[in-house]
């Protein structure tokens, strides 16, 4: 089940309630759980299921299940599985032909991808890059050519190694680095990594997203556009000059129906201004 990412406020009626009447709860850190069930006032029982001992915990979530009796799993915050265990808890007990019944929630990644204000209508999801730099490198270029926005996590004491990759390696692109979300201290700060560096905080959890390479999709437009409206485009950019890029395109995308992100490209251009 989904559990929240720090605010305890985030948690689903629907997940509230089953973790009120469960009788056992399997989760990544017992401490943790065990937070989250005082606060509801459950009294459910609770034992570890992480990455270290997943096959021993299986058996012991089975043999529950075997006796009739229903299990929930939870880890720390968000959805199990993504970065976090729970693929093997359920591919092995739906193997022994039991259900498994998603109760959704907070995630991580989708929440920075809302709060980022970057495009979002296609995004992939890296989660934690390898150590190796050449690993990383070759991750990040890969993926780098996809018109998507990336999504990744990072420790504090590497978000800055990661921003400077990010330079190096997909240069040209806004980042937003989304820090402790739904706790005291969340914070988003959206620009050029190396405009970020200054002001990112080497501590809490950290969400980083990267918007697509807007450059390589206005190389695209520029070949779908007439000339008319090339031309339309680019005096509204002058005209406006005041006014954000992004601003100009979301007007001129309603104006002139296209699409804002090839608008973006083109107003970026005709303005000298980076992308």
């Amino acid at each position: 089940m989904g559990t929240p990412l720090g605010n305890l406020e985030d948690l689903t009626i629907r997940a509230s309630n089953l973790l009120k009447k469960i009788g056992w709860v399997a989760c990544e850190d017992t401490r943790v759980t065990r937070r989250l069930l005082s606060h509801l006032g459950s009294h459910a029982r609770v034992f570890s299921l992480r990455r270290h001992n997943e096959r021993r915990a299986l058996e012991k979530v089975l043999r529950h299940l075997r006796e009739g009796e229903d299990v929930a799993y939870c880890t720390d915050a968000g959805l199990p599985a993504i970065s976090d265990p729970g693929t093997f808890l359920v591919d092995g007990v739906r193997a022994e032909g039991f259900a498994v019944v998603p109760l959704p929630g907070p995630t991580a990644p989708s929440t920075a991808v809302s709060w980022s204000g970057l495009e979002a209508r296609r995004w992939v999801f890296l989660g934690f890059l390898p150590k190796l730099a050449r690993e990383r490198e070759a991750l990040l270029k890969r993926f780098g050519e996809l018109n998507a926005t990336l999504v990744l996590f990072e420790s504090p004491h590497r978000v800055r190694d990661l921003l400077l990759e990010i330079a190096e390696y997909l240069p040209n692109r806004r980042v937003a680095d989304c820090r402790e979300m739904t706790k005291q201290n969340e914070e988003c700060l959206v620009g050029f990594p190396e405009e970020l560096l200054p002001r990112v905080r080497a501590r809490g959890e950290h969400v980083i997203v990267v918007e697509p390479d807007i450059g390589k999709e206005r190389r695209k437009s520029e070949g779908r556009l007439s000339l008319d409206l090339l031309e339309t485009l680019r005096k509204m950019a002058r005209f406006h000059r005041n006014r954000k890029a992004r601003d100009v395109a979301r007007m001129a995308a309603e104006i002139l129906g296209i699409p804002a992100n090839e608008a973006y490209g083109i107003i970026l251009e005709e303005r000298g201004e980076r992308e």
